[in-house]
């Protein structure tokens, strides 16, 4: 298993990878790294779209249909040869939050819940001298 960050990124003609900070992991039976972004699969070593969310519960048909996982990983490795290898391959140990910042305003929140199980929002306020 190839070691790889929790960055996502998306390929484009016109600028190459750019990393995506509000993709999502999707798990598969096939062990494909794929993530989810703007109703669309990618396919995480190229960044290229590969489906649309709506037909992933139909995925192992369309792989099957492809010719199996082995003709997948092969598209990949060809689709490679073209665009090169994603940033989230290349530079295995960058992280999300080193790339997307956490907001500082937002930093100081406390979620909490009441004893009935109401959320409540606190902000944090640190007072010397207490």
């Amino acid at each position: 298993m190839v070691k790889h960050s929790n960055a996502y990124y998306v390929y484009t003609k016109d600028s190459g990878f750019e990393a995506i900070e509000k993709a999502k992991g999707c798990r598969n039976s096939h062990g494909l790294d794929l993530f989810r972004y703007k109703g669309n699969v990618h396919e995480g070593h190229t960044g290229l779209m590969f489906i649309t969310e709506a037909e992933l519960p139909n995925l192992d048909s369309k792989i099957e249909s492809m010719g199996g996982v082995e003709k997948f990983n092969a598209l990949v490795e060809e689709m490679l040869k073209k665009t090169g290898e994603s940033p989230r391959y290349t530079r295995p140990d960058e992280r999300k939050k080193d790339i997307f910042p956490p907001d500082p305003t937002k930093e100081n929140i406390v979620f909490a819940k009441d004893s009935y199980g109401e959320k409540h929002y606190f902000f944090r306020f640190y007072y010397e001298g207490f």
